[in-house]
C-alpha cells in the first residue's frame, strides 16, 4: 500500500484520511517547505529572538508547556495538552485530524508566538463586551470550550487564555 506524503502542505494519499500513517517527507520537498500558519494568522513568518529560521514539523513541537500553561491560569490542561495541540488551538484549529496536522509546518516565529512565548491582552477579548477596554484585574481567562464557541458563533479567533472580564460592575 502506497504511504502519503506532503508537498507543499498538501496531503496527498490514496488511502481514505482515517486510514493514513506517518507521512514520510521527501527531502526534496522538505526544503521547499512553508510554514502553514502564514495563512491562518496573516501574519509574516521569521526567525525568533535570533534563532535560526528553519521551518519544521509541526508535530515535532514538543517542548515542556506545563509553567507556560500554568502561567496563563490554564493549569487544567497541563498533561493533556503538547506544544503542536496549544499551538494548533491558538491559531483556531481545533480537533484538526492527524492527517492534516502530519501535513502542517511551522517557522520560529509563529511557533513561539502561538506557544510557550504567546502572552495574553491585559483587555478582555469577548466580542460583545464593548465600550472602553479596562485593563483587567482578575484571572480569569477563555478557556478552550470559550474558544471554541466564540469561533462557532463570531467567527472570531480567541486564543486560549485571553483575559475575559466576568463583571459589569468596574
Amino acid at each position: 500500500m502506497p504511504r502519503p506524503f506532503c508537498v507543499y502542505n498538501r496531503c496527498f494519499s490514496s488511502q481514505p484520511p482515517r486510514e493514513c500513517h506517518t507521512i514520510d517527507v521527501i527531502d526534496k520537498f522538505a526544503m521547499d517547505a512553508k510554514c502553514s500558519f502564514s495563512e491562518l494568522r496573516k501574519s509574516k513568518c521569521g526567525d525568533f529572538r535570533g534563532s535560526p529560521f528553519v521551518v519544521r514539523r509541526l508535530l515535532e513541537c514538543k517542548d515542556d508547556i506545563t509553567g507556560h500553561l500554568q502561567s496563563c491560569h490554564l493549569s487544567k490542561l497541563v498533561g493533556n495538552v503538547e506544544e503542536h495541540d496549544l499551538i494548533l488551538m491558538r491559531a483556531g484549529n481545533f480537533d484538526l485530524p492527524t492527517h492534516q496536522q502530519e501535513c502542517m509546518w511551522i517557522c520560529p516565529n509563529h511557533r513561539y508566538n502561538l506557544g510557550r512565548n504567546w502572552r495574553p491582552l491585559k483587555t478582555c477579548q469577548y466580542p460583545l463586551h464593548s465600550g472602553a477596554r479596562k485593563k483587567l484585574k482578575n484571572k480569569d481567562v477563555v478557556n478552550l470550550q470559550m474558544s471554541k464557541n466564540i469561533q462557532t458563533i463570531f467567527g472570531v479567533t480567541v486564543p486560549i487564555g485571553s483575559g475575559k472580564r466576568v463583571s459589569f460592575n468596574n
